[in-house]
């Protein structure tokens, strides 16, 4: 659980969910081969290597057994990765051929979740426990277990004096008003407006 400092830092902060969620039944595996785990993501480079190379060690060490996580480029960001996701079901009903969407906020997984295409899991309870089930209103844990938020991200708030001129907002609305670019997310059909205590 956040402390209440932490806790009112990420109140006061503009947050976006990194989701990681399994999303679709594993590929069978013959005997004596090395399990693979497939993973699509819209992160950079930097995070795919820091989080495949420390599960690799993670699973390795919990199971005893190697695993290669190999990261699937789709070619693009969120949208494209559902596109991806949609076309393999398509082609197949039983599995996209992918194991995990890991990354790029709430709208794709809530897409994939109402397409049926998400296959639940429920945590351990040890480590549901030391989860939040929500921060700033917004859900970490899906109440069906179809995904769940992997971080919290805090992004910088900037002002537009020129724009507040003009547009004469009222005091009580300055500093408390927030909205995410379209052309900067990944999914950006809902813009979520955040009420920001000023500081």
């Amino acid at each position: 659980m956040c402390s209440r400092p932490v806790r009112r830092h990420l109140e006061k902060s503009l947050t976006a969910l990194l989701f990681l969620i399994v999303t679709f039944p594993c590929q069978h595996l013959e005997a004596g081969s090395t399990r693979e785990l497939i993973i699509v993501s819209p992160h950079w480079e930097g995070i795919q290597y820091e989080f495949g190379k420390a599960f690799e060690a993670h699973h390795l060490q919990k199971t005893g057994q190697p695993v290669k996580v190999r990261w699937r480029d789709v070619g693009g960001g969120t949208s494209q990765i559902e596109k991806a996701i949609d076309a393999g079901f398509k082609a197949n009903p039983e599995s996209c051929g992918i194991d995990i969407f890991f990354g790029g906020g709430v709208d794709p997984y809530e897409s994939q979740k109402r397409k049926g295409q998400l296959q639940p899991y429920r945590l351990p309870e040890s480590i549901l426990a030391a989860i939040p089930p929500s921060v700033g209103g917004f859900e970490i844990v899906d109440p069906d277990y179809s995904y769940y938020g992997a971080a919290l991200s805090s992004f910088g708030i900037l002002e537009n004096r020129k724009v507040i001129e003009f547009t004469r907002l009222p005091p009580s609305a300055l500093g408390k008003i927030s909205a995410s670019p379209p052309s900067m997310a990944g999914s950006p059909p809902p813009i979520h407006v955040k009420a920001v205590p000023s500081t």
